[in-house]
Formats: C-alpha cells, sequence, structure tokens
C-alpha cells in the first residue's frame, strides 16, 4: 500500500488536493529537464494552461534527450544549454516577447548559478525525488531502494545559488513503499507525484515561499550517481537480501556483474530471496564459500552463495555473448559436479 502526505509548517498531515484558483498573474515559465522523469513531471502543468502564458524547454546540450521528442509533440518551443556550464548563459525571451518570470528544474543535470537564477523575478524551482535533506545528489531513487527504505517521497525546493539540492522546502509529500521494489516502478511512481505537487506548488507559490522551511544540515545525507564499478558484486560483503536490493537499484541500466574464469558475467535477473527462500533447500550446502555458484540439474536457477545466503539467478549474460539462462549457462561452462565459484 502506498499513502502519501504533505510536510507543512505545523508537521506532516494526511495529504488531499484541495482546488485553488489559478494565480491571478499567469508565469512565464521556463522548464529546465531531460529524461523520463521530467516529462512525467511536466505532463500535469500541460494541462493547467491557466497556471501560464508561456511555457518553453531548455534541454542539455547532449541532443538525445527523450524530452526534446515530448516538447515536439506538445508544440513547446525548445532551447539548448551550452556545453557543461551555464555560467555565460542567459535565459531566452518568450515567443511573445515578455521575460521568463519562474525556472522549473527537473533532472536537468547542470548547476544553475545566481546570475542565471536571479534572472527569475518570481523563483525558480526544482522537483527532486527524496524527502531532502535526505538523499542530495543525482541517485535519490536508487539509493532508497539500495538502503531498503520503506519510506520516500517528493521535494520541490527553491533552487540555492551556492549549493546542489539545498534550497528551502517549499512542499513535501511522503509515500510509504515496499521494502523491496524495482527502480521502473518507484520512478514511476515519483515522477507522477511530482507532477501533481508541481501543480500544487505553483497554484500556492507565494504562500508556500513566505512560509518555506530551510533544510535541517544535520540530517543531509548524499547520493551520488552510481558508476558501472558500482555494480560489481564482493560476495563475501554482502547479504543476498543486500544483493538484491543492489538487483533492484541498480535495473538493467547498469546490471549487477562479477567475474568467473576470467569474465565478466551480468546477472540480469534475480529472485527475491526472502520469498524464494521461505521453505529450506536442503541440496545447498551450508558451507558453501562465498561466490559459489550451484546448478541442480533440471532446475531453472543458479544459486549463489552470499556472505548470508543465497541469491537464485534466472538470466545471465557472458561478457561479449547473448543473455543465457541456468541451464545453457551451466552447458556451455560444464561445472564440476554441477558447482562452481565466481572469481
Amino acid at each position: 500500500m502506498i499513502r502519501c502526505f504533505y510536510h507543512s509548517t505545523i508537521g506532516i498531515k494526511a495529504f488531499s488536493y484541495r482546488s485553488f484558483s489559478s494565480p491571478s498573474n499567469p508565469f512565464n515559465i521556463l522548464f529546465f529537464g531531460s529524461d523520463e522523469f521530467s516529462i512525467k513531471t511536466l505532463t500535469p502543468l500541460l494541462k493547467k494552461n491557466k497556471l501560464y502564458s508561456n511555457l518553453e524547454v531548455v534541454l542539455p546540450y547532449n541532443q538525445n534527450q527523450p524530452l526534446k521528442a515530448f516538447a515536439s509533440q506538445n508544440n513547446l518551443k525548445c532551447h539548448r544549454a551550452p556545453h557543461k556550464t551555464l555560467k555565460e548563459w542567459k535565459p531566452p525571451i518568450a515567443n511573445d516577447g515578455s521575460l521568463f518570470d519562474l525556472a522549473v528544474v527537473v533532472s536537468f543535470g547542470y548547476f544553475i548559478p545566481k546570475s542565471v537564477l536571479s534572472q527569475f523575478k518570481r523563483g525558480c524551482v526544482n522537483v527532486h525525488p527524496s524527502l531532502l535533506p535526505k538523499y542530495r545528489g543525482a541517485s535519490p531513487i536508487q539509493y532508497t531502494i539500495l538502503n531498503q527504505d520503506t519510506e520516500t517521497g517528493v521535494s520541490i525546493i527553491d533552487l540555492d545559488p551556492l549549493r546542489l539540492d539545498s534550497g528551502r522546502i517549499l512542499h513535501q509529500s511522503r509515500l510509504s513503499i515496499p521494502k523491496f521494489i524495482s527502480y521502473p516502478t518507484l520512478h514511476g511512481l515519483l515522477s507522477d507525484q511530482g507532477g501533481k505537487d508541481l501543480v500544487y506548488t505553483l497554484e500556492n507559490l507565494e504562500d508556500l515561499q513566505n512560509n518555506a522551511i530551510v533544510q535541517d544540515e544535520s540530517k543531509v545525507s548524499k547520493a551520488p550517481k552510481l558508476k558501472t564499478e558500482g555494480s560489481r558484486v564482493f560476495w563475501n560483503e554482502k547479504t543476498n537480501v543486500d544483493i538484491y536490493a543492489m538487483y533492484l537499484a541498480f535495473g538493467d541500466k547498469i546490471p549487477l556483474h562479477s567475474t568467473f574464469q576470467g569474465k565478466r558475467i551480468q546477472i540480469l535477473k534475480m529472485e527475491n530471496p526472502t520469498i524464494h527462500f521461505q521453505n529450506s533447500i536442503d541440496y545447498l550446502p551450508d558451507d558453501a564459500a562465498a561466490g559459489s555458484l550451484f546448478y541442480l540439474r533440471g532446475n531453472e536457477y543458479i544459486y549463489i552463495k552470499c556472505k548470508e545466503g543465497w541469491v537464485a539467478a534466472t538470466l545471465l549474460k557472458v561478457e561479449g555473448k547473448s543473455a543465457r539462462e541456468p541451464l545453457d549457462f551451466h552447458n556451455g561452462y560444464q561445472f564440476k559436479n554441477c558447482v562452481a565459484k565466481f572469481e
């Protein structure tokens, strides 16, 4: 079950969206974004056309951004940011010749300096998929999964001119989530919530700005960008539950990997160990070394020993080859007595 809450100056209350009249003076919005999260956050705003007179998009320098196609489909004018930095950049003029007065930033990937922020007289807001100050950084969703959190949320903040993700909190929603949740599922939930929260924030922006909450620096935690080397599994250091959380967090974009007979092996599919091993499996040796692979003929799993417990893999990929199910993987390497070991 997923429950949603909002954060106010008097604490946390069960959330319900109320109807508000649109601002008497609609915004001229410049939306900074790039990816699917940006798209799902922008979509509800597009439907609230009384909130804005102008709405245009700024994309990163990279040409292959999903938001570009979405903007074109919805007749939104696109602008390209310069390569790497916005230090010398100036916001464009809207199509009707007016100035943009509000910046909305969602998964944009650039630090926006004070020289740019100061151009937006009604403010600059950012949608961040965590309960700030928890998980500042590029990978808050992944760290929520890695740490097996059962609560997360969306923070709408104003942009700080000196540090990323450290602006005052304008609005916050809390979501209760399962201990084990995949990255695509959680990404979808938070991006949907982010779109709703963005509309709510803009409908009530002046009041929320006047009552914004400064982040508690004593509670800051970081969520830096995940790298490929971080998806390497050290079987003797992590339990089966921790490794399954890694699998869910890294997903198919950065699959978990290990080394076997000098080659990188990606683990593309894995069972939830808390369900799979509810009943004991007698044929798995308790004294096996961490990293041991075990295959039982006629079984659809390759079992891998962890620091504590086992994981059950159902699809593996050898470097330079196509993905293989357990039987094909075993036949290709002919485990001695159906047992082998990761290096």
